[in-house]
């Protein structure tokens, strides 16, 4: 029976002259109600373009709707509904991408937030990193979400599960003729099921016999003596009548619609520990993106662009601060403040045509054409020590920058003790303490001449006092090449040498990052994970892009530039692969490469001299054509190879 409900699912009446109806739902797919019923005053009046229907407890809003005036003087109108959780694909809810690491129960919270949707139960536990790097509706998300796990959608109305198997795991015989009857059967040779056998699905309707009850996702055995016909199939779609429970027609394959998870997937390692990912993305229109989740502030950078911008929170931006190459000048556009400005090294005041040269400048408000300075520092820490000791600011922490040479400092900076607060007299550019003009200059006026009004500050932590350097932006010379390379400089470390930190960086050959092990995990300390982006494709541990693919059609032994890529063997004939020791080819520990038999030709995995390749059953051949194998770094010389595999 079909209900009609308000938008707060409050029954308005009841469906009764229906002349047909289709409720259809599949595994991670098609969710929907359709029917065609006699047009009545009252029906009139309560199917609306906003209708919503109510079936075995499940919601439906209206999504096509047709009224038709017939020849025997009466009206008819044609719905077509879909489940509620369509409503997921609500532009309001699109997000321009996302990542996210954790438990799948957070992830899905995080792609369900701000929705009237809801976590329900996931039978999923283990850590992930999952990350969609285009823009894509809430429900896009969930269902690619579900393929990346491999587990099975439900939507009981606004709460998402995700489970590993919809349906009884039990398996239910039902035999060709006696309780089922097969409509139409179909084989796809082109593509494989998980043990290698052809895709193949039939549409039955059934023989209800006492007892026989279906659910979609129940696993069970077609069979038929008589032909030999013996296959272990799921019910993946399931289309019943809510009018009438006979009516009822099944789907049984040994496969379910899925998605390619390979282009949201980020591998979960030590890099990522580092959130070294997140509000970041590369993308073939700007390179690397550093996007803040409000969509406020955005960093720009590559070959031609190192930008800053201010954003509207809409998706437009503005540079603010940025980098122009051909002057090699940055350029800032906005307003400056800064409670000290020091300009030059000069000794001397002096104002020569229209230029004035200064060694300490104070000034409250400026209006300035041009100004060129070798150092900018925009803390208030001077300002702060004036503020009474009542006011909250004084002693509370401080976030700024500063730009001198080719750096542009981020700075963190707090008062290590606020109940033991230590001071210290303000310098100049030439290390020379620096006063106050005189009492009624406090804040105002800055000489060197010594006097009783010392301008002072108080002891911030880090190695000088005045913080912790948090985010570096500079142009670094590369003395290989002659470059100046854009590069950005993540972290304050843990204070032994460069552990903690990350670097970005953008070199002529391509964009390199940078992670440099604190020794909490699994890495020592020191050690670094560099994952580069060049036009060979990408290398390193940390995360993972679309592999580049190689052609292959003859023998060959593996080069280093084959780290990371996927081999595409298509060959007539038989090629081998020859993995070679660590002494010719040093490719790092994680190097994955995926071998793809494409052809008809075997395709056979060699060992070199010294190398171990440990496999299933010690197969080292590819099972059949259109089948994989990856190859794994795991020791210096010794690699794992997994896939489908024969001896």
């Amino acid at each position: 029976m079909i209900r009609i409900v308000d938008s707060s699912f409050v029954g308005l009446g009841v469906i009764k002259n229906v002349l047909s109806t289709t409720r259809l739902e599949e595994i991670n797919g098609e969710n929907t109600l359709d029917f065609t019923t006699i047009l009545d005053n009252k029906m009139a009046s309560l199917i609306t373009d906003n209708a919503i229907f109510e079936v075995d407890g499940q919601y439906f809003d209206i999504a096509y709707l047709k009224k038709s005036a017939n020849t025997d003087n009466t009206f008819t109108i044609d719905v077509e509904a879909e489940h509620v959780s369509y409503r997921l694909n609500n532009p309001t809810y699109n997000m321009p991408y996302f990542a996210g690491t954790g438990l799948p129960s957070s992830i899905l919270g995080e792609i369900l937030d701000e929705t009237p949707f809801s976590v329900g139960t996931l039978g999923f536990s283990t850590s992930v990193t999952y990350s969609a790097q285009e823009a894509k509706s809430r429900r896009q998300l969930v269902m690619e979400f579900v393929a990346y796990l491999g587990g099975e959608v439900n939507f009981n109305n606004f709460v998402v599960d995700i489970v590993v198997h919809r349906g009884s795991t039990e398996v239910t015989s039902i035999i060709k003729d006696r309780n089922i009857k097969i409509v139409e059967k179909t084989l796809n040779k082109r593509q494989k099921d998980k043990d290698g056998n052809n895709l193949v699905s039939y549409s039955c309707t059934p023989i209800y016999l006492p007892g026989d009850s279906y659910e979609l996702g129940d696993n069970v055995v077609l069979r038929q003596p008589e032909l030999g016909l013996n296959e272990q199939l799921r019910v993946v779609r399931l289309t019943t009548n809510p009018y009438d429970e006979m009516d009822t027609s099944l789907v049984f394959s040994n496969y379910i619609n899925d998605l390619a998870s390979s282009l949201f997937r980020i591998e979960t390692s030590s890099l990522v520990k580092g959130k070294t990912y997140y509000g970041a993305r590369i993308s073939p229109e700007y390179g690397f993106e550093s996007i803040r989740s409000d969509l406020m502030a955005r960093t720009v950078m590559n070959a031609d662009t190192f930008q800053m911008q201010v954003g509207d929170g809409l998706g437009n931006w503005l540079p603010k601060i940025y980098f122009d190459p051909a002057t090699g000048l940055y350029i800032f556009d906005g307003t400056l403040s800064a409670d000290t400005i020091e300009a030059l090294k000069a000794e001397i005041d002096i104002v020569i045509s229209n230029t004035v040269i200064v060694n300490n400048l104070t000034a409250q408000k400026g209006y300035i054409a041009e100004l060129t300075v070798d150092e900018i520092d925009t803390s208030d820490m001077v300002i702060r020590y004036l503020l009474p000791s009542t006011d909250p600011l004084r002693l509370a922490p401080i976030g700024y920058w500063r730009g001198h040479d080719q750096y542009i400092e981020f700075f963190d900076a707090q008062i290590p003790d606020p109940l033991n607060v230590d001071e210290i007299q303000v310098t100049g550019r030439t290390g020379a303490p620096l006063y106050w003009v005189d009492a009624e200059s406090i804040g105002t006026g800055i000489t060197e001449t010594e006097n009783d009004f010392p301008v002072m500050r108080f002891v911030y932590n880090g190695p000088d006092g005045i913080g912790f350097v948090k985010l570096s932006l500079l142009h670094r010379y590369d003395s290989g090449t002659g470059n100046y390379n854009p590069l950005i400089e993540l972290g304050a470390g843990t204070g032994v040498g460069e552990n903690g930190k990350a670097e970005i960086e953008k070199k002529s050959d391509g964009l390199y990052i940078t992670y440099v092990a604190t020794g909490a995990g699994t890495l020592s300390a020191g050690t670094e994970v560099v994952f580069s982006l060049t036009d060979d494709g990408s290398t390193g541990g940390g995360g993972s892009s679309d592999p580049a693919t190689i052609n292959v059609n003859l023998n060959k032994t593996l080069a280093l530039t084959d780290a990371n890529t996927v081999q595409k063997v298509d060959s007539i004939s038989s090629v081998t692969i020859t993995v070679p020791p660590n002494a010719s080819v040093a490719f790092p520990i994680d190097t994955e490469i995926a071998v793809i038999r494409y052809g008809e030709g075997n395709v056979s995995i060699a060992k070199g001299s010294g190398v171990t390749v440990n496999s299933p059953g010690t197969n080292l051949q590819l099972y059949g054509q259109y089948t994989t194998a990856t190859l794994k770094k795991i020791g210096t010389d010794e690699w794992l190879l997994v896939g489908a595999l024969k001896a």
